[in-house]
């Protein structure tokens, strides 16, 4: 595997993220101090828009 690292400007790569879906993949980390799972449902569902594998989806693209 070939890799080309692009460290990016957090404002950059939260565009890319979030707007323009321009990346083949990201090492990002996102932090809670919340012991409740409910916290990150803005990662876990894929219709939210911090779901970032597959994203904007109306409906999972797997059954489960």
């Amino acid at each position: 595997m070939q890799v080309q690292v692009v460290p990016l400007e957090f404002r950059s790569l939260f565009d890319r993220l979030m707007q323009t879906k321009q990346y083949d993949g990201c090492v990002a980390g996102l932090a809670s101090f919340d012991a409740d799972p409910n916290s990150y449902i803005k990662v876990w569902l894929s219709s939210r828009p911090t779901h970032f594998w597959n994203p904007s989806q109306a409906h999972p693209a797997r059954p489960w």
